[in-house]
């Protein structure tokens, strides 16, 4: 939950369209975190999605993760957030970081179509149909900076930094400190906070 809060400490009625979604998305999984607790009872409102769900959290994965500066090819390169396997989460991911960034740094989105691009990003998460297929690539991966995200089971065990999984309807993380390490990757306080470190 804290992860989600950044989103809200600002004034979205005044930020540009795209924020104002994330912002939307943000309240809609806080609600809809709300209504699963049983504390209120949900009124006939749409049901927020586990993609839209994985979007909000990847983009703050963007914001909470630190890469090494030599991850970038110049000072202002973009940092790139890949999707392999899972069009619907690209989709939805594409629309939140328009006109987002991290630092200085714009984020980019890239629908994958081959996973010899996922060493073209900073930020991947490789959807579970395709995990089995790319698990040599991702252990060829280990040491560089580029952090993989996945809902498949196991996948930290392959080498993977962060997981998605669901417990009682509510979208959880995982994470692999020490392959986070391997891979140059820091993750914030914040982030290990609301994970499970596995």
């Amino acid at each position: 939950m804290a992860l989600l809060k950044s989103s809200l400490c600002r004034d979205d009625l005044s930020a540009p369209p795209a924020r104002r979604t994330v912002w939307a998305v943000t309240m809609l999984v806080l609600l809809s975190c709300i209504w699963n607790s049983g504390l209120v009872a949900a009124p006939a409102a749409r049901i927020v999605s586990e993609e839209e769900v994985r979007a909000v959290f990847l983009l703050h994965l963007a914001r909470f993760v630190r890469w090494p500066e030599q991850a970038f090819k110049q000072a202002d390169s973009p940092l790139v957030v890949g999707v392999l396997q899972s069009d619907r989460l690209a989709e939805i991911l594409r629309e939140a970081v328009r006109d987002e960034n991290v630092g200085s740094r714009r984020i980019e989105c890239r629908v994958l179509r081959s996973p010899s691009e996922i060493a073209q990003c900073h930020l991947v998460f490789v959807g579970a149909p395709a995990v089995r297929p790319v698990a040599p690539l991702i252990a060829a991966l280990q040491h560089e900076p580029i952090l993989l995200v996945s809902d498949a089971e196991g996948f930290l065990n392959l080498g993977g930094h962060v997981q998605f999984f669901s417990r009682s309807g509510e979208v959880k993380l995982r994470v692999a400190p020490s392959n986070l390490k391997s891979s140059h990757l820091a993750a914030s306080s914040q982030l290990l906070r609301i994970a499970r470190v596995d």
